[in-house]
């Protein structure tokens, strides 16, 4: 529902991305900012949390679609995150380890192969890739300040002036014993 900065930059990739490369990362986002729809267009992105409370763990997945040439070719950029556990009454562990394109309108074009490729294709090790920069900077912890059956109020915090602001789709379905 609201994003202080281009709606990208809610995924934990970047968040972790900013970690490993503070001095450059404003730099980069905003040429990657700038370019003008419809060369560029983001959104819309979606957050699914699988959190145990009883392990302290789970899986983060943040899905953005990115589309570019007015549309002319899509993808949904897939991160996927490890929930390592929580930290205080608001906040959860994130450490990132993949990022995907997924469901590429370009892929499509090849048609059945091209369902073969999305599917076949590994995704990227992100996570181990900004290790290898700065060790640390694939972890970030995930702030959320309010939370009801509608709405999610988040922030990075290392950056915790920026609030992201998220509507419920729905909620996670439990086999009662």
């Amino acid at each position: 529902m609201w994003s202080p900065e281009d709606v990208t930059r809610s995924s934990p990739f970047f968040w972790a991305f900013r970690k490993a490369f503070p001095d450059n990362a404003d730099q980069i986002f905003g040429i990657t900012d700038s370019i003008p729809a419809p060369l560029k267009e983001v959104g819309p992105a979606f957050q699914t949390i699988n959190f145990v409370p009883e392990a302290g763990t789970g899986q983060f997945v943040s899905k953005i679609k990115v589309s570019t040439l007015g549309g002319m070719a899509s993808s949904i950029m897939t991160t996927r995150a490890t929930i390592t556990g929580v930290q205080g009454l608001d906040g959860l562990r994130l450490r990132v380890e993949t990022t995907k394109p997924e469901e590429s309108t370009l892929i499509n074009l090849l048609g059945p192969f091209g369902a073969v490729v999305n599917e076949n294709v590994p995704a990227f090790p992100s996570g181990e890739a900004l290790e290898q920069i700065q060790p640390g900077s694939s972890e970030v912890l995930l702030r959320n300040t309010f939370c009801d059956d509608s709405i999610r109020v988040s922030r990075n915090d290392e950056v915790f002036g920026e609030v992201y602001v998220w509507r419920r789709r729905e909620f996670a379905s439990f086999d009662m014993l």
